[in-house]
């Protein structure tokens, strides 16, 4: 082949890798994006057959103190320590087994269908301002702490 002609074919190929991108680009302006809620304090959240609510926070001696509160639907039951993380400084944080014996479990405490349980997870952190999130089967619910905001549930 002549160098035109290879100049010539190169010359379409960039062009037609010009367009697919613009395309591209228009189609993903145009694509919906999934956003995530992030709710306050008090909110609650329903998640396969149970609702869930963080009722307050607490930052005690480098441990963020979170309450939370299950209300299982017929045919429920669930770890209610199960399934719960916090996001704080860039680092996602597990539950803490409790260290005082005068906060109400939620290790193994399995919440039977129809009924309500409230108790504290605890989660060791330099900050309480971050994310804590829950997840049952498929669902994740996200609630936000901070210490601008009250560590007690919004009124209302």
């Amino acid at each position: 082949m002549r160098t035109r002609t290879l100049i010539l074919l190169a010359l379409a190929c960039g062009l037609l890798i010009l367009v697919a991108g613009g395309i591209q680009l228009v189609r993903l302006a145009a694509s919906s994006h999934d956003t995530v809620d992030v709710l306050e304090l008090g909110e609650r959240a329903a998640l396969d057959g149970v609702r869930v609510t963080v009722v307050s926070a607490r930052m005690v001696d480098g441990v963020v103190d979170v309450r939370v509160q299950f209300d299982a639907d017929d045919g429920a039951v669930l770890d209610a320590e199960a399934g719960w993380a916090f996001l704080a400084g860039g680092r996602l944080r597990d539950v803490t087994p409790p260290a005082a014996a005068d906060r109400p479990p939620c290790a193994g405490t399995a919440v039977p269908a129809g009924t309500s349980l409230e108790c504290e997870l605890a989660f060791v952190s330099p900050t309480i301002d971050g994310v804590i999130s829950f997840s049952r089967e498929d669902e994740q619910r996200q609630w936000r702490l901070d210490r601008s905001r009250p560590t007690t549930p919004r009124a209302g």
